[in-house]
């Protein structure tokens, strides 16, 4: 389109004011013919006119070959999706199975476990062993748990260790554990052995000053309930004594025939006046509490050589709650395996998840389900185990579970009676 012209007011300045058909003060059409073009204006309109549909006409021109040669490359960057038909050789048929072949197995599927607990009871006895393993194989079980380091500080296994002699911790020890470890290896089944660690009474008198929890100030033990109604004393996490004690311990089982190692209790006290709750070595750590717990994660899992660590936790705990036991979240401190303890016989009232609140004991499936994706969200990339109650509905919840992702589960019968999961 050519230029116009409209000359100002001021005729004696000579100057102009050029407008173009994009700009906003064009004059319409009502002011046709105001203006006598001259020829040359006229001609020169129309050669810019040319020249402007010339360039226009060239760019629309590499446009489309742009598009035609990015669409061609897309196309042959597709796998091909055409079926082959029924006269296809066998490696044609072969070769679409092992594209669909990974989503048909899925690693997680593939490391899925099932592990049944074994009371002490049953394990100090062959026959009922035999038994015990024997049921476990037929209901489909991978692993057994067993208990070696108790709530009261007793320990199942002969140790050498100093300390131990000290605390008296394997008085009672089974002369033939490692024996019945290996009966449970051999049966094809793999060993879980769990460890209390900070609940420990025994080692909390026994391992000298600073080494327990106090009340209030050092010197004075705390209990975490009135010694009358049988309170008891536990570690002091900050205590390198104690952290000592415990990763000792952990290496010796390292060290024998089994799979992984199940910590449990590794937090501050439950119970009684936690408000007054003194800990030996908090300020000059400068330490968090938390932080405290998870340094204590990552020494075990170094003591534990090549074992699998896994790490239990309270229900409220890894859903969020247990503040003053946690102090935070314990995802992400470097085990190998989260095993939260939803079991509903220990989750009383409702329990917040999210913006939702859930009965366990009236909706269990629901509750299991609802929080099995917040465990599966908070743990990232980390395996989950949880402890789950045997019982008549411990299918009901191990389909929760999987409902939410999650294929491996510990089942808890304080008599080792268990029945096949439907």
């Amino acid at each position: 389109m050519g230029k116009k012209y409209k000359v100002k007011k001021d005729y004696g300045s000579g100057q102009r004011s050029s407008y173009y058909g994009f700009r906003r003060d064009f004059p319409d059409g009502s002011r046709k013919g105001r203006f006598r073009k001259s020829a040359s204006r006229t001609e020169r309109g129309r050669k810019i006119g040319k020249i402007a549909l010339m360039v226009l006409g060239f760019a629309a021109v590499v446009a489309i070959a742009f598009f035609i040669t990015d669409f061609a490359l897309t196309l042959s960057n597709k796998p091909a999706t055409t079926k082959p038909s029924q006269t296809d050789s066998g490696a044609g048929v072969q070769a679409a199975d092992t594209q669909q072949e990974p989503s048909k197995a899925p690693v997680v599927q593939q490391k899925a476990a099932a592990a049944v607990w074994l009371p002490e009871k049953m394990l100090r006895s062959n026959s009922s062993l035999d038994s015990f393993l024997s049921n476990a194989k037929q209901i489909g079980a991978t692993a057994v748990v067993v208990d070696v380091k108790d709530t009261d500080g007793s320990i199942l296994f002969p140790s050498d260790l100093d300390q131990v002699k000290t605390t008296g911790a394997a008085k009672n020890a089974y002369p033939d554990f490692s024996q019945a470890l290996k009966k449970i290896r051999d049966s094809g089944l793999s060993v879980m052995v769990r460890v209390q660690c900070f609940r420990d009474p025994l080692a909390a008198r026994k391992l000298g000053e600073g080494s327990a929890v106090c009340y209030q100030r050092p010197g004075t033990l705390w209990l975490d309930n009135s010694a009358d109604k049988g309170g008891k004393p536990w570690l002091n996490p900050y205590s390198e004594a104690a952290r000592k004690y415990l990763t000792d311990l952990i290496g010796e089982l390292a060290a024998m025939d089994l799979d992984s190692i199940l910590l449990d209790s590794v937090q501050f006290p439950s119970g009684y006046a936690l408000g007054k709750t003194y800990y030996v070595g908090e300020s000059e750590s400068g330490l968090s509490r938390n932080d405290i717990l998870k340094n204590f994660v990552a020494d075990a899992k170094k003591a534990a050589g090549d074992k699998n660590v896994i790490l239990m936790q309270s229900g409220e705990g890894s859903l969020g709650g247990g503040e003053e036991q946690y102090h935070g979240s314990l995802f992400g401190s470097g085990a190998d395996v989260y095993a939260p303890d939803l079991r509903l016989s220990g989750l009383k009232g409702s329990v917040s998840i999210g913006e939702e609140s859930f009965s366990p004991t009236k909706d269990p499936a629901g509750f299991l389900t609802a929080a099995g994706k917040q465990l599966k969200s908070a743990a990232g990339d980390a395996a989950l185990m949880p402890l789950l109650d045997a019982g008549s509905n411990l299918s009901a919840q191990v389909e929760a579970l999987k409902a939410a992702g999650i294929e491996s589960y510990i089942v808890y019968s304080a008599g080792g009676s268990y029945t096949a999961v439907k």
